[in-house]
């Protein structure tokens, strides 16, 4: 697992991006951090009948 402020420190570029794995109340979880302009947004990632989805969108 990645922490966050590293991954924010590791994507530089406008549309880097990484999955990462993480955890959300306790639970392992994936997330996509995603470099936008100069900020870096981070978008949990759900995963249910063999499909992926971003939550919270």
């Amino acid at each position: 697992m990645i922490p966050r402020k590293e991954v924010e420190d590791m994507l530089k570029i406008q549309g880097d991006y990484l999955v990462r794995k993480t955890t959300v109340a306790r639970q392992i979880t994936y997330c996509l951090s995603v470099k936008h302009v100069s900020d870096t947004k981070h978008v949990p990632l759900g995963y249910s009948n063999g499909i992926w989805t971003l939550k919270d969108v």
